[in-house]
């Protein structure tokens, strides 16, 4: 049994051991070595063991055992601009994707990010571009995030973003030649919490 943790400053890497007093818990803490130390508030287990995880940056690191593999990054910047919030994986696309507090969500390829190698004494960086992209807009930074997955052909998530909405958005997929999501069609739908504690339903259709 395999359990992962994180934190501020910290990703530990836990197992059930036997001992001659019986089972125990026993962690390893998880060795940032090239990469700068960075609080982890997200990450995905594969099927393989290996792991997942985003950082406050926008990075992606791929954790094998408790040291760094790589660190996947775009060509040309992270990930994503700042904290990575949400990752998971796809395993009807198989894609992994991701979201951030700069407010993309991002689909990237599973084969890719699981085979990845790295000359570590070169870099440990290994560059990988997203399958598709989805931008909310800068003022919608994604704190947390559940996907519904795919209902009549649209995709939906319900998010709470930086202004503390929970906001609804649903879409089309539709892929273009470069790989980003073209938008058919967008429906919001925007929950706030009134000064009275009503319930306002705000329904935005661009």
């Amino acid at each position: 049994y395999r359990l992962t943790t994180s934190g501020i400053g910290h990703i530990r890497f836990w197992k059930i051991a036997s001992t001659f007093t019986g089972m125990k818990l026993q962690g390893d803490i998880g060795k940032f070595g090239k990469v700068e130390l960075s609080d982890i508030s997200s990450f995905i287990e594969l099927p393989d063991g290996k792991v997942l995880s985003g950082t406050e940056n926008g990075g992606l690191l791929l954790w094998e055992g408790n040291f760094i593999k790589c660190r996947f990054i775009q060509s040309n910047s992270l990930c994503h601009h700042g904290e990575i919030t949400y990752i998971s994986y796809d395993t009807k696309d198989k894609c992994i994707i991701t979201t951030g507090m700069d407010g993309y969500i991002r689909w990237w390829d599973f084969s890719i990010i699981d085979q990845a190698e790295v000359d570590s004494d070169d870099s440990i960086d290994y560059v990988i571009e997203p399958l598709a992209e989805y931008n909310l807009g800068k003022d919608y930074g994604i704190k947390t995030i559940i996907d519904i997955g795919v209902f009549e052909g649209r995709r939906q998530f319900v998010f709470t973003n930086t202004n503390g909405c929970i906001i609804s958005i649903r879409f089309y997929l539709s892929v273009t030649n470069s790989g980003i999501i073209k938008d058919n069609e967008y429906n919001l739908i925007k929950i706030i919490q009134s000064m009275n504690n009503k319930t306002i339903l705000d329904q935005n259709k661009l």
